[in-house]
């Protein structure tokens, strides 16, 4: 993870001046691996955001809410393994890991209508948003209700940046969605 990314992520402002704390939404279905380095977290710091049985189901490529801090060594294993791979996006909030899994989870249902056999029939499935690929597409798509509403328990959402090398994309909400690209890392000349 460059480092310019790494001190955005981790700087500690804040507009309430609380503590802002730091997490990871990460795909398993992108970053095979994940479940075996998750036994290694605490399980107060991870949360699958599936549910039911589709969490034992799919767990092996369910995305996953980590808390981040600066130091861990499950950090670590995040910038060498996650980052670069389109693997996650990053949010900084001032809530705890369950109100913000409770929160997220909120925005993963998906569900159309399409026609089979002359009905309608109602298809569920999930919304991987946590791909920062998707991420931009669908939040800038999505109305300014739904934006304020996804928004509204998140301080900040990094991602990296597909369509500029070396970039990361950050974006807040503040009665409008703004997007800054980054550059991550200075290359050397």
């Amino acid at each position: 993870m460059p480092k310019q990314f790494l001190e955005e992520l981790f700087k500690e402002e804040s507009e309430h001046n609380n503590s802002v704390n730091v997490y990871a939404v990460i795909d398993a279905a992108r970053i095979t691996k994940l479940t075996n380095e998750l036994i290694v977290v605490d399980a107060q710091k991870q949360k699958i955001l599936f549910d039911g049985k589709d969490a034992i189901e799919l767990e092996e490529v369910a995305p996953y809410l980590v808390e981040l801090k600066k130091e861990d060594e499950f950090t670590q294993w995040v910038a060498k393994n996650v980052y670069n791979r389109y693997g996650a996006i990053f949010i900084k909030t001032t809530n705890t890991i369950e109100t913000l899994a409770q929160h997220l989870k909120k925005f993963i249902h998906v569900t159309r209508e399409i026609e089979h056999e002359g009905e309608l029939v109602t298809q569920k499935g999930y919304l991987a948003y946590y791909d920062p690929r998707v991420f931009p597409n669908w939040i800038e798509s999505e109305t300014k209700q739904r934006q304020t509403e996804f928004f509204s328990n998140i301080e900040e959402l990094l991602c990296e940046d597909e369509f500029k090398q070396n970039h990361y994309l950050s974006y807040q909400y503040n009665n409008e969605l703004t997007a800054q690209s980054k550059q991550a890392y200075e290359v050397n000349q």
